[in-house]
């Protein structure tokens, strides 16, 4: 399945500037990496090789427009996560939010303490949970960032009560907005 394929001028100046780099590191972001060509024997034919391991003259190739085929992810990792947390997570708990909360959790905001009205279930740290509005109607699901005990002891208080309550500093948020998934399972 290849074909010529229009690389945005941005990624083919990006894979050009590969060759620019003389101890082959890649930056990516604020990380730097380095990058093999692979074993020897794949890539080298005087090794005993194919020529079948990665080469830089093929990626050179690319930026120069060549064939090539493009593998895409379906979703990007947000997307993926929150996937996992909405339909692969087994709930342990319940928690049921005010009005004012399901109103923030809409507006995208994280779930506070404050806003937490009823804890059901026994669930730890890090378990997903199911959190329901006022009538009862499921609002989405998320990790909870306190076990059950400590949920009960905080529900209702606000983030800096709860840090006196339980007598530390832990997460100000009952789930904070990245472990949260709002209404149905987001789809790739």
């Amino acid at each position: 399945m290849g074909g010529r394929l229009d690389v945005p001028t941005s990624r083919r100046d990006g894979i050009r500037g590969l060759f620019a780099l003389g101890d082959r590191r890649l930056l990516r972001g604020k990380r730097q990496h380095r990058f093999r060509q692979g074993r020897r024997n794949r890539a080298d034919p005087d090794h005993g090789g194919d020529r079948a391991g990665a080469r830089l003259d093929q990626v050179q190739a690319v930026a120069d427009g060549g064939r090539c085929t493009w593998f895409l992810t379906p979703a990007n990792p947000v997307t993926a996560r929150k996937r996992w947390i909405a339909g692969s997570l087994e709930p342990r708990g319940t928690l049921t939010i005010d009005a004012g909360a399901v109103a923030a959790l809409r507006a995208g905001k994280s779930l506070l303490p404050a806003g937490v009205i009823r804890v059901d279930g026994q669930f730890a740290r890090g378990d997903a949970v199911i959190v329901r509005g006022p009538d009862t109607h499921e609002i989405g699901r998320g990790l909870v960032a306190y076990d059950a005990e400590n949920a009960e002891l905080i529900k209702g208080r606000s983030s800096s009560d709860a840090a006196q309550i339980l007598g530390i500093s832990g997460r100000a948020e009952m789930i904070h907005r990245d472990d949260l998934v709002i209404g149905t399972i987001p789809t790739a």
